[in-house]
């Protein structure tokens, strides 16, 4: 047993057992220390007519055997008699436990009273409970134990100071062996913030430049009214390169709708799933459109998981809500161009080809005023015509493929993400790839590549588009190098808005 505990114990049952006997002495020991301002304890001592005794001491026994009740008649009756001649008077103290003050100068009896001070004394010492015997059996030793718990008291209140001090003792020791990592770890870091290629240090947000770059591009979107929308089913479909093509490259509004915040998905930084992995992804592709500079939107759908089949996410996500929902993001940016995810195909997750066939179905809905007419009358939105509608195709080259209405149609390869940026000091591809490093909950925050082009980093080459439904001249089987091939994104392209004569005040303008 640990001596502190062991003390411990002694003390307490010590204390138990002195309880009584330490009570008791305690508690007279307070009234003797009031014996002199309290009557009742002690009779108050009188003064005499002179302070030179003239009486003898059989007239101190004369003078208590004259008071009445007394009954003394000898000196066995005195237990002893107190002379104080500074008083003038002498204390004749009986065995019946009263006191008789008598003047010294002329004998007389100055008070009588009862003396209970020695009553006191007698419980102080403990021999009124049992004589000599309980005095030095029970009363002394309970005397020492209050000494022995004293020490003891005093021990046991030394040891938490002692341990405090070992405490800060050792606390000091690790704060300086913390110290000591501390600089070494600021010096560490020094010398590799020193040894850093500068490349490395190029992840800010392209939304916080400051300065000629920030001008720069807001300048581009001044002769422009270009206006760009990509649908994908999740956070992380997007095509991040083609975002800050037309966004930075080209000062186009661009926007990304995402059918679903990809509460579904997979976490593989923490434990947040469904609505608090919604909420981490939606945060994750905010960060990433700081790099390529697009407006985000979502729909009503959920995640709900893995799906084979398009016909079962319309079941689950309803598939008119949805729809109604890719209508009104259309009438409300009013997009030029649309470019969706894949389309076709019975692999991957099925939510992919539902969106973007709810995006092709859109594309022509906008411009119904028949549809969703609540839109128009309560939200006043109008009905939008975009010029063209693509979706994904794969990687590669531009090679003719299958579409799924079976139509032989040239695939359109994207390239525009390997355009340099001298304002930015990078390729939009290289953007792209610091964009894509924001969705860090699905593995993406990797090291970022050094410059290179797309096909020298194992991606299969520039990503490939599909021309699913148009208005423009030439239909789907149009022949195109770039997206908004036939599109009047200038100023001037405001001008047939107006109708087939505008007026020459507007012209004069653009």
């Amino acid at each position: 047993m640990k001596a502190n505990v062991l003390n411990r114990r002694v003390h307490y049952w010590i204390a138990v057992c002195a309880l009584m006997p330490l009570a008791i002495m305690i508690t007279s020991g307070l009234l003797l220390q009031m014996k002199k301002q309290w009557s009742w304890v002690q009779p108050p001592e009188q003064r005499g007519t002179g302070l030179v005794p003239v009486v003898d001491l059989e007239a101190l026994l004369t003078a208590s055997a004259s008071v009445p009740g007394m009954n003394v008649t000898s000196w066995g009756d005195v237990n002893r008699i107190d002379v104080r001649p500074d008083r003038g008077v002498a204390k004749v103290w009986l065995n019946s436990g009263y006191e008789v003050q008598v003047d010294l100068g002329n004998g007389e009896v100055l008070q009588t009273a009862y003396r209970r001070s020695d009553l006191i004394e007698s419980i102080h010492d403990g021999s009124f409970f049992g004589g000599e015997v309980t005095k030095l059996g029970v009363f002394l030793p309970a005397g020492l134990v209050m000494l022995l718990l004293w020490g003891t008291g005093a021990w046991m209140a030394w040891i938490p100071i002692r341990n405090r001090r070992r405490v800060r003792k050792a606390r000091q020791t690790v704060y300086a062996d913390e110290m000591r990592r501390v600089l070494l770890l600021c010096l560490s870091l020094s010398l590799l913030a020193a040894s850093t290629p500068l490349a490395q240090h190029r992840l800010q947000p392209i939304s916080s430049q400051r300065g000629e770059p920030a001008l720069e591009l807001m300048l581009r979107k001044l002769d422009t009214v270009g206006n760009f929308m990509m649908t994908t089913a999740h956070p992380d479909d997007e095509n991040n390169a083609m975002l800050a093509f037309y966004a930075h490259g080209n000062g186009f509004r661009t926007s990304l709708v995402s059918a679903t915040r990809g509460e579904g998905g997979q976490n593989e930084i923490g434990p947040e799933l469904f609505e608090a992995l919604a909420v981490l992804r939606t945060e994750e592709l905010l960060a990433a459109h700081r790099f390529d500079g697009a407006e985000q939107y979502f729909t009503r759908a959920v995640d709900f998981g893995y799906s084979f089949s398009v016909d079962e996410t319309f079941e689950q996500w309803g598939k008119q809500e949805i729809l109604s929902d890719y209508v009104r993001m259309i009438r409300t940016i009013r997009p030029d161009v649309i470019v969706g995810f894949v389309f076709d195909g019975a692999g991957g997750g099925q939510h992919h080809q539902a969106s973007s066939r709810l995006t092709a179905e859109a594309y022509r809905e906008a411009a119904n005023p028949a549809a969703f007419p609540e839109q128009i009358q309560k939200e006043g939105l109008r009905p939008w015509q975009a010029k063209k509608f693509y979706y994904t195709a794969g990687f590669g080259g531009g090679a003719p493929a299958e579409s799924a209405a079976g139509a032989s149609n040239a695939v359109l390869a994207f390239t525009g993400g390997e355009a340099y940026d001298p304002i930015l000091g990078r390729t939009y591809a290289e953007i792209a790839g610091e964009a894509r490093s924001m969705h860090k909950c699905q593995g993406m925050s990797q090291l970022l590549p050094l410059p290179a082009s797309t096909e020298q980093r194992g991606f299969g080459g520039p990503r490939s588009y599909r021309l699913h439904d148009t208005v423009l001249p030439g239909g789907v089987g149009r022949e195109e190098s770039e997206p908004f091939d036939g599109v009047d994104t200038t100023l001037r392209g405001l001008v047939s808005y107006a109708g087939p004569q505008p007026p020459t005040a507007l012209t004069a303008l653009v």
